[in-house]
């Protein structure tokens, strides 16, 4: 999509120009023809350019993929920071109080005759928050939840979803989550598939807070 945005982008500049020769020479309505054919060429070079941006800060989804690792210690009661070392990025620490944590990620998946061309589903984490197991602390305790959304460009989730009949070559716009226990000292793997997220133990203090989940 990205060679192709540029390439509409390039046309449009040279169309524009080759209407500013024409102008020069007086000749109105072929000057008209190319500013408008370039005018409409670079718009739709730069709308391209923009959901590429967005696009481009998803990871493609060909099985199962490692996302990120989680690592958890104690500050106070009900409060962790947590190390989250996402795939691709520097790792960043967060607080959140409760007794579990949460991950969303948002998913796009291809209409069929898009993933024949190659094209995989693509994933991004979304949010990172704490939570906790017994309702009345939910409504009542401190509450925590950090953006892991920073994506340029043009919103393709945001707006596929609002106006998803003009943009017929994805399928499905839906959310996954998980959550387990905040165990301090556990080092968590979180794993993305093509039914959403998952969470496996990547030491024993993981594996035992997992062990009766």
């Amino acid at each position: 999509m990205l060679p192709f945005a540029i390439g509409l982008i390039l046309i449009g500049i040279a169309l524009i120009i080759r209407g500013v020769s024409r102008l020069r020479l007086r000749r109105r309505l072929r000057c008209s023809i190319y500013w408008s054919s370039g005018v409409v060429s670079m718009l739709s070079g730069m709308f391209l350019l923009a959901v590429a941006a967005n696009l481009y800060t998803y990871h493609r989804l060909t099985s199962e993929i490692a996302v990120a690792e989680i690592e958890i210690r104690l500050m106070a009661t009900n409060s962790f920071e947590l190390r989250v070392i996402e795939r691709d990025k520097p790792p960043i620490s967060f607080t959140l109080y409760g007794d579990e944590w949460q991950l969303d990620a948002r998913f796009l998946r291809w209409k069929s005759w898009a993933t024949l061309l190659g094209k995989d589903p693509l994933f991004a984490l979304e949010r990172l928050s704490g939570r906790y197991g017994d309702i009345e602390q939910e409504r009542s305790a401190r509450r925590s939840v950090h953006s892991l959304n920073s994506r340029p460009g043009l919103d393709i989730w945001k707006y596929g979803r609002k106006y998803s009949q003009w943009i017929p070559f994805v399928d499905a716009y839906y959310g996954s989550s998980v959550y387990v226990p905040l165990e301090s000292g556990a080092r968590y793997e979180v794993i993305a598939s093509h039914s959403g997220l998952m969470v496996r133990a990547k030491n024993v203090a993981a594996a035992e807070a997992l062990k009766d989940w």
